[in-house]
């Protein structure tokens, strides 16, 4: 994970970051960036099994990470416990009903004078394009893909959960701070993205099917993607959005 500007998350992670929660860890990775920069207390949750389970064999036998199977309107630890928290292409996952269950959750973790960073996509010229929303757009083509293609993809340890693979929402700025409020304020906003994004997303799709995630293909998509990201678009055409916020008093 790059920290080389203000339009990336890495750039807002320091050793001071800590305690650290990542909220929807997926498998751990943003957790050993953390690690790695100095941070010596990680957390990490996610409703996804197969996802933390993956974290789980990564964390074995490092004492500074927890991670736990649990959904984001749940999080296992104590009112004001941690300094820094991540959602990082999270909340879109979330059924409308428990967001704001999900942000009450985050502020009583987090200490006073904590940041809680986030990134969503935004609502912008390109929404159209997230490749994540043609399984709802349109089912039939989704399905057929997906059957010649194989692979459990992203659907691979929703099972039995809360809630399932969500319809991605793009936020706009000012949705945000309305779900934020009067828990967070928001401090910075960072539009990036662009029609790069989707496209180089909907080329990393067969990848997420057959679980190539880590081959070297992937890998250079991904790469390009944070190439994207770089770029400080302006709101109109920005498909990504980056916010880091303060809890209210």
């Amino acid at each position: 994970m790059p920290r080389t500007g203000p339009y990336e998350l890495g750039f807002y992670i320091s050793p001071d970051s800590t305690p650290l929660l990542d909220i929807g860890c997926n498998t751990g990775e943003l957790m050993q960036y953390a690690l790695n920069l100095g941070v010596s207390e990680v957390h990490g949750i996610d409703i996804n099994r197969v996802a933390i389970d993956k974290a789980k064999a990564v964390f074995e036998n490092d004492d500074r990470a927890t991670v736990t199977h649990t959904s984001a309107d749940n999080i296992p630890l104590a009112n004001d416990s941690v300094n820094f928290i991540v959602c990082s292409e999270v909340l879109e996952h979330v059924p409308s009903h428990l967001l704001p269950a999900v942000i009450s959750e985050a502020r009583r973790v987090i200490k006073p004078g904590g940041r809680f960073v986030i990134t969503v996509p935004h609502h912008g010229l390109f929404d159209f394009l997230d490749p994540a929303n043609v399984r709802f757009t349109f089912p039939k083509l989704f399905s057929l893909v997906s059957r010649a293609l194989g692979g459990g993809g992203r659907d691979a340890g929703f099972e039995g959960e809360k809630h399932g693979v969500e319809r991605h929402h793009h936020f706009s700025v000012v949705e945000l701070s309305q779900l934020l409020s009067p828990e967070f304020s928001i401090d910075t906003v960072r539009t990036r993205g662009a029609f790069f994004f989707p496209i180089l997303e909907a080329l990393q799709f067969p990848f997420y099917r057959k679980g190539w995630v880590d081959s070297w293909a992937f890998r250079m998509l991904s790469k390009a993607q944070e190439l994207d990201y770089r770029i400080p678009w302006p709101k109109r055409l920005a498909y990504n959005v980056l916010v880091v916020a303060s809890p209210g008093d």
